[in-house]
């Protein structure tokens, strides 16, 4: 079970904190993806029958900048991560995990819209409140 807050969204618990994530453990050589949805107060779950030992995760949302750490699963039972903040502003279709000039060209062609593309802050609509949030992370690279 994994907690995340997603920067932008109204504070937990809200339904606007629901949205997809991804999550990719390293297991090996072979990273595993597992897709979710996080719930009002920004936990999801996946199940696995990985054995007990210490993985590698990283976690990202479509229009967020990824995290990344590393937690042990226990041998039976839930194992709980808070995986932190998503910062909001990959905007732009490739989700570079990086919020620069193309997601803010993304951003501005959408302006004043409801396209879901540049609401950052899952209201319906791309105003200077997604400005903002792409302003406060524009430079900034997620963790690989």
């Amino acid at each position: 079970m994994g907690h995340v807050i997603w920067q932008g969204p109204a504070a937990q618990p809200s339904t606007s904190q629901q949205l997809p994530i991804t999550l990719i453990l390293c297991v090996g050589s072979a990273p595993l993806d597992f897709g979710a949805t996080t719930d009002p107060s920004g936990f999801f779950t996946v199940t696995t029958s990985l054995p007990p030992s210490s993985y590698n995760w990283r976690v990202k949302g479509p229009k967020y900048l990824a995290m990344s750490g590393t937690s042990v699963l226990a041998a039976a039972g839930t194992t709980q991560v808070e995986m932190g903040m998503q910062r909001a502003g990959d905007t732009d279709a490739t989700h570079n995990n990086l919020v620069s000039s193309t997601d803010f060209t993304t951003l501005k062609t959408v302006f004043g819209t409801s396209s879901s593309i540049g609401d950052l802050n899952n209201d319906g609509v791309t105003s200077a409140v997604d400005f903002t949030l792409l302003k406060s992370n524009f430079g900034t690279a997620g963790r690989r």
